[in-house]
């Protein structure tokens, strides 16, 4: 996501920004945000460390080094910093040196940050890609744990670093779902489904179960196995990844179907021995060939079932209400 970011901003990859580009950056005013920060080049280094281990701790970030200095001004009665007008490059002996004084005073470690250097006559000014951390929290030289809250690096309370430490113990499931219609048969739709793992920690025991409710003549897959008798217009399906899942690795499954082209209801719910339960669930209709409504738990929303069964057929609609209590996430 970071990368994306960079590019969003110079409209480049990071190791390809120049002193022109930062110069011509910084000609209007910037603002700092929860996933970009600046500091001026006559920056304590210790600073600098509670700035990465927040974005570390948090979703992630930018860090500008040898910007210009902060200045304020006020919006609506609101306090505004922002940034522009001359650069005041660091004065930090190298990129190595800094690598290694950010190793030596975070603990753990960060891993896959991204820096990149770039020469001035009086300095130097960096540009740090920071991704979020898969094992927090990372505390820094004076014994604190920082987050980015309102656009600062602030103290974590005993809580937030607990939760932290409870995080690093975990997987990530994540998936993606794609519906189409076949190329030689307009009338069949296929459920393509990728679940994979987006954490460094294996994920044990997978298990993940897809209901679709509003369709007939399902052609399954060998991976998946049905829930026997499963109520009208619904086909019920759960299976078990036998082996560690582990980063870069993605379960493929997914069914071809034949609708009655009408809206039809999917969800689909996925965990772990070590995770949480996540889910996605969603109203596509086969017409316009769009989904109409989604949920997932990506986004930590909770499944909004009155608006999403009250788009299926009432036939549909009967069938789910009367059955959902027995059927849904045995």
């Amino acid at each position: 996501m970071n990368s994306d970011l960079v590019n969003k901003i110079f409209g480049k990859d990071i190791y390809s920004i120049t002193s022109e580009d930062m110069l011509h950056f910084f000609e209007e005013e910037q603002e700092e945000s929860a996933v970009i920060e600046f500091k001026s080049g006559d920056i304590d280094i210790l600073k600098i460390f509670r700035e990465i281990a927040a974005f570390l701790n948090s979703e992630g970030g930018i860090l500008i080094i040898g910007s210009p200095r902060e200045q304020t001004k006020d919006v609506n009665s609101t306090t505004v910093k922002y940034c522009k007008g001359e650069l005041i490059p660091s004065h930090f002996k190298s990129k190595d040196w800094l690598i290694q004084k950010i190793s030596s005073n975070i603990i753990p470690a960060p891993a896959n940050i991204k820096i990149h250097e770039i020469y001035f006559r009086d300095g130097r000014c960096y540009i740090l890609d920071i991704p979020q951390s898969f094992t927090p929290p990372h505390q820094c030289e004076d014994g604190k744990y920082y987050i980015r809250l309102e656009r600062e690096a602030k103290a974590a309370s005993h809580g937030l670093v607990e939760s932290l430490f409870l995080k690093r113990q975990k997987s990530c499931l994540e998936i993606d779902v794609s519906i189409y219609s076949k190329i030689d048969d307009e009338n069949v739709r296929i459920v393509s489904v990728s679940l994979r793992n987006s954490s460094a920690v294996n994920a044990q025991n997978v298990i993940y179960r897809m209901e679709l409710w509003g369709t007939f003549i399902i052609e399954e897959e060998d991976n998946i196995q049905r829930i026997p008798n499963p109520p009208p217009f619904c086909y019920i399906s759960q299976s078990i990844y036998p082996h560690s899942l582990v980063k870069g690795i993605s379960i493929p499954f997914g069914l071809s179907f034949r609708d009655m082209n009408k809206k039809f209801f999917i969800s689909i719910s996925f965990w772990s021995s070590d995770s949480k339960l996540n889910y996605i669930a969603l109203v596509y209709d086969p017409v316009s060939k769009a989904i109409l409504k989604e949920c997932s738990s990506k986004h930590d929303e909770l499944i909004d079932y009155p608006a999403l069964i009250d788009l299926l057929d009432e036939s549909v609609k009967t069938a789910f209400i009367n059955n959902v209590s027995k059927y849904y996430l045995l």
